[in-house]
């Protein structure tokens, strides 16, 4: 299987052997990394200059990946990329090849167990993809906040799924306490922008890189490894 990543998502470059990573397209051909740096040094809260391709540049690119295996997952950030047109993608392959579509932007943990369990991206894929994200705003997949530069000091923290806030706290601690209590026993895949102590949770922990957005917020995604007993 063949599996690109966008490079916008940050996910552990630890975990992305034999992985395409998919460039951020910026205006003036700026590199997501050289953004992030001038961002530090000045740019406060402003967006993200994104450059999205054409029609014919996203063909030709998704043509591509179709030529180097009959199968091919693609984990991408729905705002750095003409969300539109991802749909369309798998209708191209079809029917004499497959592609596996996860929106990272939402579904982190998710991206993270499927590259660490690479033989079982099919039956993974059906089981579901649920999970928990705990964020310093809840506005967090919003595109106007998602492609905001600066960053800003946490008031509140908010506990998210399938995109419907279920509560809010003073502490991202209040809330993971919320989360074992409605899920003890259960194991985590759990991952965040920012240093988290995820000692008190039972399973595996990854840090973000750097170019993972949003990066004015603090998020902490939180996938249960045993979906079975997750309601």
């Amino acid at each position: 299987m063949y599996i690109v990543v966008d490079e916008s998502l940050g996910l552990p470059k630890n975990l992305l052997t034999e992985v395409q990573i998919r460039p951020t397209s910026l205006k003036k051909d700026i590199s997501l990394s050289d953004a992030i740096a001038k961002a530090k040094k000045g740019w406060g809260m402003r967006k993200l200059p994104l450059a999205i391709g054409s029609t014919e540049e996203l063909l030709e690119e998704v043509h591509g990946w179709a030529m180097k295996d009959h199968e091919v997952l693609y984990i991408y950030d729905e705002h750095t990329i003409n969300a539109e047109w991802v749909k369309r993608f798998q209708n191209w392959f079809y029917p004499n090849q497959h592609l596996y579509l996860v929106n990272g932007t939402v579904h982190r943990g998710l991206a993270l167990h499927l590259l660490s369990n690479r033989n079982q991206i099919p039956a993974l894929l059906e089981s579901g993809q649920t999970g928990y994200v705990i964020t310093s705003n809840s506005k967090y997949l919003e595109e106007r906040f998602y492609l905001k530069m600066g960053t800003k000091k946490p008031k509140k923290y908010y506990l998210i799924k399938n995109r419907v806030m279920e509560n809010s706290a003073s502490s991202i601690g209040e809330l993971v306490e919320e989360i074992m209590r409605k899920h003890p026993g259960e194991r985590w895949l759990v991952t965040s922008n920012h240093d988290f102590q995820a000692n008190e949770i039972n399973g595996e922990y990854f840090k973000l890189e750097e170019s993972a957005f949003p990066i004015n917020s603090q998020n902490i995604y939180l996938y249960p490894l045993q979906q079975e007993n997750f309601e």
